[in-house]
């Protein structure tokens, strides 16, 4: 199984990354620092059931709940540890770290400050195919990337990412 966050952009093919050999790893991700990010997983579903993996991490949870901040990737990160498989970062790539798109495969639009980096128009660009095309946008930041679109849109002109 490959897992991404909704908030991913794949700029190329997944194939490679989908066919990656596991091998004796039930799973895989990409590290940053200490801990993966669970933005994207690359999960062997055979070992997961076969492991009974997501029964454990439910007593994990509840045996974490008030040491967890980071969701599911607290949890997985404990239950894992650096038992996985060490995925290439050019696979999940934090977005504010990005010069140019051709800089990695996928993007990874984290923090609450997705839409104050010039990278967040291509987010923009692939929302409006979606059904959250008319999200709600509170903040002056996600209005004014939204103007910057919207006018490219209508000029014509292609993004400088």
């Amino acid at each position: 199984i490959l897992y991404l966050d909704v908030d991913m952009i794949a700029t190329t093919s997944l194939s490679p990354l989908y066919n990656l050999d596991l091998w004796q790893y039930i799973l895989g991700a990409v590290k940053r620092q200490i801990n993966f990010n669970s933005g994207l997983l690359l999960i062997d579903a055979v070992a997961w059931r076969k492991w009974k993996i997501a029964s454990k991490l439910v007593k994990l949870t509840d045996k974490l709940r008030d040491q967890i901040v980071m969701y599911d990737q607290d949890v997985l990160n404990q239950f894992f540890q650096d038992r996985y498989l060490h995925i290439d970062g050019k696979w999940n790539v934090k977005h504010v770290e990005i010069k140019s798109l051709e800089d990695s495969c996928i993007i990874h639009y984290t923090s609450p400050q997705k839409f104050n980096h010039p990278c967040s128009l291509q987010l923009i660009k692939y929302l409006r195919h979606t059904e959250y095309q008319t999200f709600n946008t509170h903040s002056l930041a996600e209005l004014t990337f939204h103007n910057i679109y919207d006018k490219m849109q209508k000029t014509g002109e292609e993004t400088v990412i």
